[in-house]
């Protein structure tokens, strides 16, 4: 950063309903002696200790509000004479903070002594905003509703200070939008000022850079209560040159507007030597918009990336419940319950655990299997005997005699050989399998005859014929009927 170079402009009117003008300016292109003058729109040098811009507008009627304003300036004068900038004074920005305080609270008292002093202007007062220009850098001061903007080709209008009023407090507090600050009736009132009898003046403060380029504006709301900020930023990119052509047209915008208060402006132009700004990517054409700096544009971005990546996700949410269903294949029918092949397998697994129910209980009990001999033979007996008598034995006493016949003939049989009574459990291995096998195979057989139809109708018949005087019969295809034991013949 090189020596800065500069030009400065200072305007005010009484507006078109004022008769009076209360407002008050300071312009001081160097601050190295005391002569305290400057041309409109001269290049300049930015001296060792700098430049100074002062606006303040009275309040209190009558010629009270000229007093007040004229009182700040006079005192800021005094305290920035070159005698009293000392070097401790410019040494760093947090002496410079303290000696600008220092001068709006002086300035303050001198307000208020005057009025115990003066009874004709008891009660008056004064805003002010003042801003020096030291060492590259812009120090801005202020206390009420006059304002410092910053602006630049580059990243448009900017607010510098912060309105010490009632408007302001709700915006701050989020009850009222920004944008509707402007027409808000209760506008005018402010909540600090200098001369006011019941607190001490506290003014704010704030610290920038100086960029080549840039113009820094001060004004009293008769500028910034009658045109909004959007229109200033127009106004000053259309003469970014000549800060004296720039403040007769901010003077003449207001006036257009109304005019209802006095106009004050300062203005200074960084003609070379400030920082240079890294340029975002904007449109610099646009007028009468005011321009974000890089990093709302950046946060810009950020929301439109959101924003296509929640349009993407709710396109395929969309797509995904509004595509056809699948076709459903309805010539292939599934089985539901125990149909088809379930239904064998679990009558095989019947089966199986019958058979193998019945070969433990012969192989645990041989006393029962005497038993069934025995059984057999009185049955023989009454059998010869009925047959004596023209008694034919029916069906199931014919399978029950051959069920019974394969396990106590081969038991008589080793006994007749032996001589002696078998214990069934002592059998050769291979004459148990055998009688197990013959014993596996009746119990089958007899299994199967007794077998209820299938679900869906299905006859299963395992018998290898249909013996003579058998009443069973399994009936198919007969709506309401079901299988009977002999009651019912076919029809």
């Amino acid at each position: 950063m090189g020596e800065i170079k500069f030009r400065m402009a200072a305007l005010t009117n009484v507006g078109r309903i004022r008769t009076n003008n209360e407002d008050n300016f300071l312009v001081d292109s160097d601050l190295s002696d005391d002569k305290c003058f400057f041309t409109q729109n001269e290049q300049k040098d930015l001296g060792g200790k700098g430049a100074l811009l002062v606006v303040a507008d009275g309040m209190g009627g009558m010629n009270a509000g000229e007093v007040a304003s004229r009182l700040a300036v006079e005192t800021i004068q005094e305290y920035f004479s070159a005698e009293r900038l000392t070097a401790e004074v410019i040494r760093d920005r947090q002496s410079v903070e303290r000696y600008m305080k220092m001068t709006v609270v002086a300035a303050d008292q001198a307000i208020k002594e005057r009025s115990r002093k003066d009874a004709s202007t008891s009660g008056m007062g004064t805003t002010v905003v003042m801003a020096w220009l030291l060492k590259g850098q812009v120090y801005v001061a202020w206390c009420g509703d006059s304002r410092a903007y910053a602006w630049h080709p580059e990243t448009g209008l900017r607010q510098l200070s912060k309105d010490h009023s009632y408007v302001q407090e709700l915006v701050d507090n989020g009850k009222l939008d920004a944008e509707n600050a402007f027409d808000h009736p209760d506008s005018n009132i402010i909540t600090r000022s200098l001369g006011d009898p019941r607190k001490t003046a506290e003014p704010d403060f704030r610290a920038e850079e100086l960029y080549e380029g840039e113009v820094i504006l001060l004004c009293s709301d008769g500028l910034c209560g009658m045109i909004r900020d959007r229109e200033i930023e127009a106004v000053v990119r259309n003469n970014p040159e000549d800060m004296k052509v720039c403040g007769e047209a901010l003077i003449e915008a207001a006036l257009q507007a109304g005019g209802h208060d006095n106009v004050t402006v300062t203005l200074c132009r960084i003609v070379s030597g400030g920082k240079i700004p890294v340029a975002p990517d904007v449109n610099t054409e646009k007028k009468g918009e005011i321009l974000n700096p890089l990093r709302k544009n950046k946060k810009i971005l950020e929301y439109l990336l959101g924003g296509i990546l929640m349009l993407g996700l709710g396109i395929g949410i969309g797509y995904y419940f509004s595509r056809p269903a699948e076709p459903v294949d309805k010539t292939v029918e599934k089985p539901v319950g125990p149909e088809g092949k379930d239904s064998l397998n679990l009558l095989q697994k019947g089966i199986e655990g019958g058979i193998e129910s019945v070969g433990k209980s012969v192989m645990e009990n041989p006393e029962a299997v005497r038993e069934k001999e025995n059984e057999k033979e009185g049955r023989k007996g009454q059998q010869e005997g009925g047959k004596q008598n023209g008694i034919q034995p029916g069906p199931g006493e014919q399978e029950m005699e051959k069920d019974t016949s394969k396990v106590p003939s081969r038991l008589n049989r080793i006994e007749q050989e032996t001589g002696q009574q078998q214990n069934i459990s002592k059998i050769d291995p291979q004459e148990r399998e055998k009688g197990e096998e013959h014993s596996q195979k009746d119990t089958l057989r007899k299994g199967s005859e007794n077998l209820n139809p299938l679900p869906g109708g299905t006859e299963v018949n395992t018998k290898p014929e249909e013996q003579p005087g058998d009443s069973l019969k399994l009936k198919e295809g007969k709506k309401g009927k079901k299988g009977t034991g002999g009651q019912e013949g076919e029809k």
